[in-house]
Order: C-alpha cells, then structure tokens, then sequence
C-alpha cells in the first residue's frame, strides 16, 4: 500500500497496523478480531496473506469501520458501474478475485510475480513454444504454479496465475491459446521500475534499465508509459521522464488540474485524458469535463489544453 494514499484514509496508528501486518511478520498485539487486522489478514487466508490487501479506498474504510470484506459484486454496487465496466477497469490493478471477497497484490509480491513470469516467457521461447499461441495449461504445467505457491498457498498461487492471463495475455480469436499483451507487460515493468523515484531520470538509461528485464521477445514500447509517467524535453534535445500515475492522483478535479498543471503548463488532449479516466464515461469527452477550468489551443492539428 502506498504511504502517501493510506495518510488520506485512515489515522498513523491504523498505518503502524497495517505496516506491521505487509512487512511479513505478525507481532503480538495482532489479532484478526481488529477490523484492521481482518483487513490485512482475510480470515479466509490469515497467516499466509500478510502480502494481500482488500482493495480500494471504500472497501479500506468500510472494513476498518467494521464492516466485514466486500465480494465484488458488493464492490461493483459500491461504486456505480456495470460488472463488465469494473472488470474492465481492474484490469489496470493487480486485483483478482478470491473466495468472493476482491484482493490487491502489493509492490513486493507483483516484483516476484513479474520477475517469474519473465522467467516462464523465457524458458517457454528456448524450449521452442510460441508466446503468440501460448495455451494456458503450458504455464499451469510449468514450474511457475510451484515457485509462486512457496510464497502463498497453492489455492493463492491459482488466482494470481488467473490474475497474470487477465493482465498480461489476450485471448485469441480461436478462443483456445493466448498472446502477450506487450504494452502490458511494458507498463508494469515500468511502474516498478519508477514507482520508487523522486524526480526525472533520464530517458535513455530508464529504456536501457527496463530493457534487460523484458522477456527477450518483447521490445519497450513508449505507449505503456501514459498515465504512469510525464516525459519532457530538455533544451539538448534530451528526454527525461517522472513518476506520475493517475492512480494517485486526487479525487477532487481541481486539485488533480492543479497537479497536473503545476508539473507542465500545456498538455496534449490525449495525455491528459489518462490522468482523468476515472471521470469518463462511454460518451463523456475531457474537454467536456473540463468546461470553464481550462483554455483549449490546436497546433498542427492537434488540441492542447492550458490553465486558465
């Protein structure tokens, strides 16, 4: 769970809870009968769960009030989208369903995960397998299940692996095989990769970073990095790039604008769209959404959008 999210939710001592309980040790004041406790440590997984926390700010502060943890269809009610919208858009998180209760992956356990799914796509492609027509049973079949259940039970292992298909592969027109989903697969790398950054990096040793820890086969590709990142060119013609994800940004559109505006006065369209994905509906466009809180310009036929 990020820090800097969990101050707006909840008070430093329901922080130290949650702290002790994801560092992978339980101390002796913890007990699942603490709503934060049975947050941390869903009773259906307790002792080996310490690395799977409930999901969303709305599930965090009901349970912590007490409430008991949401299945999602309780969660889908919650926040006023279809089944199929909200399947659509946890496809961004690391979020799979357990038990009929809705779970996130934290930072340390998607690095292991995605650390050993880079090793299966490797050995698949030596072993002569085609990652365009991958069947899902050549990964359940492989050591991958085995060395990901060694961190949490096998029942665990076997919807993170359903997580890693929703998330990182596509189904192919013949229903049966997989393909890789590349810019997928990009942007949690880079995610990872910048989450932990305090300002720009150089582009080029950032691609270079990135690069050696792809899977052979695939190539980065620069798309991964809309609404996780803001890249600018320097005077030298050089480009660097910040952490930015419209996953932290805050609820309120003023104070996102505000952010956003604060890091560069002119946005393309297209690039701030990422960061206001949460506001948007089917029919609902940015410019729309923005009525009487910005400037529109075009140049070369594209628009830019710039603070009043």
């Amino acid at each position: 769970m990020d820090k800097s999210n969990s101050d707006e939710m909840t008070e430093s001592t329901v922080l130290t809870r949650v702290a002790q309980a994801t560092s992978g040790g339980r101390s002796r004041d913890v007990s699942i009968s603490n709503p934060v406790d049975k947050f941390v440590f869903s009773d259906s997984f307790l002792e080996e769960s310490y690395k799977l926390i409930e999901v969303s700010n709305e599930v965090f502060n009901y349970v912590i009030n007490g409430g008991e943890p949401l299945s999602l269809h309780e969660f889908c009610l919650r926040i006023a989208l279809s089944m199929e919208q909200t399947e659509e858009k946890l496809k961004c998180y690391p979020i799979f369903e357990f038990n009929g209760s809705v779970f996130m992956l934290d930072d340390t356990g998607r690095r292991e995960l995605f650390r050993r799914l880079v090793d299966f796509i490797d050995d698949y492609m030596k072993s002569g397998g085609d990652t365009s027509h991958l069947r899902r049973r050549s990964m359940v079949a492989s050591d991958i299940l085995n060395e990901v259940s060694t961190f949490y039970s096998l029942d665990v292992a076997e919807s993170l692996i359903n997580w890693v298909f929703h998330m990182f592969f596509e189904l192919n027109d013949d229903n049966t095989t997989y393909c890789i989903n590349r810019v997928r697969l990009c942007r949690e790398l880079s995610y990872l990769t910048l989450k932990n950054t305090t300002n720009y990096v150089s582009f080029d040793e950032f691609e270079k970073e990135v690069l050696v820890q792809l899977p052979a086969v695939i190539n980065f590709d620069e798309a991964c990095l809309k609404g996780i990142a803001h890249i600018k060119t320097l005077k030298n013609k050089q480009r660097q790039l910040m952490y930015l994800n419209s996953n932290d940004m805050p609820l309120d559109i003023d104070q996102r604008l505000k952010i956003l505006f604060r890091i560069s006065r002119t946005w393309s369209t297209e690039d701030m769209a990422e960061y206001f994905k949460d506001f948007l509906g089917s029919s609902e466009t940015l410019l729309k959404l923005l009525t009487n809180k910005i400037r529109v310009s075009q140049k070369e036929g594209k628009q830019f959008i710039h603070p009043l």
